[in-house]
């Protein structure tokens, strides 16, 4: 023992730390990494904080999921009772219908981005019949291992597909992107870059700090007024607002009016209640007219193709016709929600003139195109039903169909 120098004491006589004061911090630390460990259990938190779906979509939807600026983890129904189908829709961390995204793609896959509207999200099929699924499925089969994201936004237009890729490309880097433009979407308006809808000024990136406390971010969404997702999935929802929500249109008296003597009773309260589409009401006029309207998709084309470029992204360019331009058996159906027709069939060279646009712009910019007319008319033909009789969409062997000659042309050309 070292000499008592200066009274200071033996090492024995020297205060101990307290042991509950240590048993008290370990107690802390080990409670507050149990709750970081749970609240990152049940709050995931996407890696890009900036991109949602319902950024790329001007639809007005059930208010459950619409009325936050982003979309949390939900499902929601889509429902023809006419047809007596219904398909769940589980949205992944960004609002899409699909898996979870890492932003860096898994090397042993090769990336593709299938973008469109409410045919790429796969409405009336199940998750495993969407057009991005089958198409995956069919590359397995033939030896080939792909990741095909599915960024189908139902409603959406050029304008949003422009808008997404632009947001998505530099986020997920695909090697090449599917655009599936389906027949409403044409004439597309004017382009230019510099519109709020064009390809330059992107939102800022904002990504999630991986170390940041799971409960300040989950705080911190409350603040804001944005939902908070979670890891498990809550009751489903209507996608379609039932009366008397104001974006369901038989809301409103003026419309109510005008398209009861047109519309038939039963059709009537499956639309009011949320179970078929309002917004087809007169659908078969609409496409009489608008088939016909010209259009030059030869500009947003060009600006989308040298966008891509810069980062060595493929495009290919693909036509889907509504069923009224492949068969005139759906005319009938259509007459039970539609006007009187005015003319026997759209299956007329009148009504065809935005796929040969596409065709023209894209032999121009030497971009791969596919118009999916011909194939379907050959298959309704010979008596397949490929879309529902009264929902517009496909049927299961409807997708299963044109994933099949999509892939077909895509490996081809690939």
């Amino acid at each position: 023992m070292w000499p008592n120098a200066g009274g200071l004491g033996t090492v024995s006589d020297m205060p101990r730390p307290d042991r509950r004061l240590w048993f008290g911090l370990v107690l802390l630390a080990l409670l507050l990494l149990t709750q970081e460990v749970a609240l990152r259990l049940i709050f995931p938190v996407p890696e890009a904080l900036h991109f949602n779906r319902l950024l790329y979509s001007d639809l007005h939807v059930t208010p459950e999921l619409a009325s936050r600026p982003r979309v949390a983890h939900r499902e929601f129904i889509w429902a023809s009772d006419p047809d007596g189908v219904e398909s769940r829709h589980r949205l992944n961390l960004y609002g899409f219908r699909d898996r979870t995204w890492s932003l860096a793609p898994d090397p042993e896959r090769m990336r593709l981005m299938m973008v469109g509207d409410s045919f790429v999200e796969g409405f009336t099929a199940a998750e495993d019949e969407t057009l991005p699924r089958q198409f995956e499925r069919i590359s397995r089969a033939a030896g080939r291992e792909l990741e095909v994201m599915n960024l189908g936004v139902a409603a959406a237009g050029i304008p949003q597909y422009l808008r997404l890729i632009r947001d998505a490309a530099p986020l997920f880097h695909p090697r090449q992107i599917l655009l599936v433009i389906y027949a409403n979407d044409l004439p597309a308006p004017d382009f230019d870059p510099s519109l709020p809808w064009g390809l330059r000024d992107g939102p800022e990136p904002e990504y999630s700090r991986t170390f940041k406390p799971r409960l300040i971010h989950v705080l911190d969404r409350l603040l804001r007024g944005e939902p908070v997702p979670r890891s498990f999935v809550e009751n489903p929802v209507s996608f379609l607002a039932p009366v008397p929500d104001p974006s369901n249109p038989w809301s409103h008296r003026e419309f109510a009016e005008r398209f009861s003597p047109v519309v038939s009773a039963p059709i009537i309260e499956a639309m009011a209640a949320g179970r078929f589409n309002p917004h087809v009401v007169n659908e078969d006029w609409f496409y009489r007219r608008h088939l016909q309207q010209p259009a030059d998709p030869e500009p947003f084309l060009a600006g989308l193709r040298d966008f891509l470029d810069a980062d060595q992204i493929g495009l290919f360019v693909i036509y889907l016709p509504s069923r009224g331009q492949i068969s005139d058996e759906y005319g009938r159906f259509q007459s039970e929600y539609s006007v009187s027709r005015t003319v026997a069939s759209i299956q007329g060279p009148e009504f065809q003139i935005h796929a040969a646009a596409l065709h023209h712009s894209c032999e121009r910019l030497d971009l791969p195109f596919l118009d999916l007319t011909p194939a379907l008319r050959e298959r309704e033909a010979v008596g397949e039903r490929l879309f529902w009789n009264y929902d517009e969409h496909l049927k299961p062997d409807g997708y299963a169909l044109v994933a099949r000659l999509i892939h077909e042309w895509w490996s081809a050309r690939d």
